[in-house]
């Protein structure tokens, strides 16, 4: 019988997830954090299933060897999963999702102080 690698066989990537709140309007960056023994070959970001590198915008910028993914301006469609791919050699690949959620910027309510007459 032929030897088989249990690593390479049809099995689920290792996966890591984080929560990461952002303000409307304001930059983000998001980390790929993860820790390998074995030679990265390539990091990619995707976010519903599409790639993401830098656009033509400047909005969406990828730095660090692929390892942060930069988003200038914060807008309300920019919540969601984004996930970061790591491939490496001799190992099964290992994602790294971030949950982006996009929160109003905070507003701060001052009660009018009444004002004394003499």
């Amino acid at each position: 019988a032929p030897t088989e690698n249990p690593e390479i066989h049809f099995m689920p990537p290792l996966e890591f997830f984080k929560k990461s709140p952002g303000i409307l309007g304001e930059n983000m960056t998001l980390d790929c954090l993860f820790f390998t023994h074995h030679q990265v070959q390539r990091i990619t970001w995707s976010r519903k299933n599409v790639p993401l590198a830098n656009d033509t915008t400047g909005r969406v910028v990828v730095t660090g060897d692929g390892r942060q993914l930069h988003i200038f301006n914060l807008t309300r469609t920019d919540r969601g999963t984004y996930r970061c791919i790591v491939s490496v050699r001799r190992s099964r690949p290992l994602t790294y999702k971030v949950k982006l959620s996009v929160q109003e910027r905070p507003i701060l309510l001052v009660r009018p102080v009444a004002v004394k007459t003499l």
